[in-house]
């Protein structure tokens, strides 16, 4: 898997780290030659794919031959699978093959490509649907996949390459050579691995910026490939999917290339002349700059502080703290053998105006009759809370007079101390102390596991010094590329500090509840992985956390 942050340049983001924590194969296209040959450009102006693709009328009602083209462009395996099966039912029904293509072979690509990633719901639908249709040839193969996905599999060294030691450009080239390999290995394109060998001993062409390192570690590749190939000549699958693939990019796509199999320079994938002038040589855009209002504090002074819910209550009490930058944050308390302990806190958005104070969701009218007590009524009912700070005195000494709209802040003037409300944290489960973590688990762990959809996910895994945890999760592309500036949801937003602690004993990290975006608490011990690396084992489960994806 490959994991990217960001560059500052258009269309190419998320290449950054890609090489930095190893990358795996990247499939995103089809298995063309890399060189460039001086074609002739033709522009697809009225065919809605090349000409050359033997249409088929008879199994248009099964299958549409572009789908399977943008299938292969994306190496993705769902697709595909849903291609076989609609051309599979085709074949049953006209007791013939597709002029074109296959079901068989769309079949076979669908289970390599599925395997590779680790596709079990596709793999476990094509099994169903050999299952019923008595294929043993092709549900053999399918089990196989099956069992290699299950599999655990360490990164390739050889597709290993330091970001400090190259630069965009050279990240860009590079990882559009892993996708062809990639892509020629599931399909056995003999023709593509010679093209980029070639690529790989000369001094020019698309591959000329490459570092020494990253063309060794290409050239070895390609020989690991060169070994898995199948005897049999599939040129001829070859040419139709890179037909297909370039017919499914729509009107205006370049041919180029296109009978010998589309190149991924020279092409619209890349050229010289767009990257210079897209991200080397930026224009500078000079726009007129619209004077701005200046902008209204959330809050006005008087408000800001901590004050204490009028509720009544012995044994406890309610804190709200307002602070400037607009949150509202809610403490509760209760008295225990220790003192007064926190027993849960909450935030919320804050913000004033003629209107009301907004907190949350919810619109409360503000009134005052007595100095530093205010009233919240919202739907006719009403509460009260009342100041637990002491605000300074303004210039001149006395209060602040009300502003038209405004209640009564009270004595004291209009600059209260915000942030007084200082609570001893929560008896169970509260941080433990630095050295009670082990360095040893601190900092940083992974874990790439699926969602209830099975959809491949990464997880992120915080472990602070200070006792406390936070867990992010990251959205895996269909190119194997993470954004780890781009959390899909981060366990810090939805639980409180107080309940992500850490407590260590016997050897064991066990976290509180929220756990992994609200699984129940775990238990994690020191192990290592297959590789021998530093890992920790999350309770019996057998899932692992590795300091690297």
């Amino acid at each position: 898997m490959t994991v990217a942050s960001p560059f500052s340049v258009k269309r190419y983001r998320a290449v950054a780290l890609a090489l930095l924590f190893s990358v795996h194969w990247l499939p995103a296209s089809a298995a063309d030659p890399i060189k460039a040959e001086a074609a002739t450009v033709a522009v697809a102006t009225e065919a809605t794919f090349a000409p050359e693709i033997a249409e088929d009328p008879a199994f248009s009602r099964y299958l549409d031959l572009l789908m399977v083209g943008r299938a292969w462009d994306k190496l993705d395996a769902a697709l595909l699978a849903d291609c076989a099966l609609q051309l599979a039912e085709g074949e049953r029904v006209l007791h013939r093959t597709h002029h074109a293509i296959t079901a068989e072979q769309l079949l076979a690509l669908a289970t390599k490509i599925a395997a590779d990633k680790r596709d079990l719901a596709t793999l476990e639908r094509l099994a169903k649907a050999c299952e019923a249709a008595k294929n043993t040839a092709a549900l053999e193969k399918i089990t196989f996949a099956r069992k290699l996905a299950g599999q655990s599999r360490g990164a390739e060294p050889a597709a290993s390459v330091s970001a400090l030691d190259t630069n965009p450009k050279q990240l860009i080239i590079y990882q559009k050579a892993l996708k062809g390999l990639r892509a020629a290995d599931i399909l056995g394109d003999a023709k593509y691995l010679d093209q980029l060998d070639a690529d790989l001993k000369s001094k020019q062409g698309p591959l000329k910026d490459l570092t020494s390192q990253q063309r060794d570690n290409l050239q070895k590749l390609v020989g690991k490939s060169r070994a898995a190939l199948p005897t049999a000549d599939n040129q001829a699958l070859v040419g139709t999917l890179s037909k297909l693939k370039a017919s499914s990019r729509g009107f205006g796509c370049r041919f180029g290339s296109l009978f010998g199999g589309m190149s991924f320079f020279g092409d619209d994938d890349f050229e010289e002349e767009e990257y210079e002038e897209e991200f080397v040589t930026p224009h500078p855009v000079v726009r007129p700059v619209t004077p701005q209002p200046a902008p209204q504090p959330p809050l006005p002074q008087w408000l800001i502080g901590a004050w204490q819910l009028m509720d009544g209550r012995t044994g406890g009490a309610t804190f709200v703290e307002f602070t400037p930058d607009g949150k509202f944050i809610t403490i509760d308390t209760a008295q225990t053998a220790q003192g007064v302990q926190e027993t849960g806190r909450s935030t919320a958005s804050a913000r004033y105006s003629t209107n009301g104070l907004q907190l949350g969701d919810k619109l409360f009218q503000v009134s005052s009759s007595t100095p530093g007590i205010l009233m919240l009524t919202l739907n006719g009912t009403a509460v009260q809370i009342k100041r637990v700070d002491q605000p300074a005195a303004a210039p001149g000494g006395g209060g602040q007079p009300n502003a038209p709209g405004q209640p009564n802040p009270g004595p004291g003037g209009n600059n209260p101390r915000p942030g007084v409300i200082k609570l001893r944290p929560q008896v169970p489960g509260g941080p433990v102390v630095a050295n009670q973590l082990p360095a040893s688990m601190q900092g940083t762990w992974f874990e790439v596991t699926r969602n209830r959809l099975g959809d491949e996910i990464l997880i992120r895994y915080d472990f602070n010094a200070d006792g406390t945890y936070d867990l992010q999760q990251f959205a895996v592309s269909e190119d194997g590329e993470v954004d780890l500036n781009s959390p899909i949801a981060q366990l810090s937003k939805k639980v409180p500090a107080a309940q992500r602690t850490i407590a260590f004993a016997n050897g064991q990290l066990t976290l509180g509840a929220g756990q992994r975006f609200a699984e129940g608490p775990m238990t994690a011990t020191v192990t290592t992985d297959s590789n021998g690396e530093p890992a920790l084992g999350l309770g019996n489960s057998g899932r692992v956390l590795t300091r690297s994806p």
